[in-house]
């Protein structure tokens, strides 16, 4: 959420925002194309983060914390993206190979 009197600056940084619960109720009323159009919204709440605390303009309001905790959601982002989903990206299998499945 983005205190009011944040949001002109934000707006003058952050061209394109985004946010998770945006992508939430995209996921939920099926309005992506593709699996690659939710990575790249989730990437771009991130980066958004980053730049909005990173910029020259902003340096009286940003929050350094806010970068680490944006890089570290990044990172584990992109660790279950490579554990979930990226086989489903994947060519198909050729017959006669087996799929494993893991249960946790």
């Amino acid at each position: 959420l983005l205190h009011p009197e944040m949001i002109t600056l934000y707006s003058k940084i952050v061209h394109h925002p985004m946010d998770l619960g945006h992508v939430c109720r995209a996921i939920r009323r099926r309005e992506y194309k593709n699996t690659r159009a939710i990575q790249l919204d989730v990437w771009r709440v991130f980066s958004n983060c980053i730049n909005f605390h990173t910029h020259p303009s902003n340096k009286d309001n940003a929050i350094p914390s806010f970068i680490s905790i944006a890089n570290h959601l990044l990172d584990f982002f992109n660790n279950l993206w490579i554990e979930f989903m990226l086989p489903s990206d994947s060519p198909p299998r050729p017959p006669g190979t087996a799929r494993i499945f893991y249960v946790h």
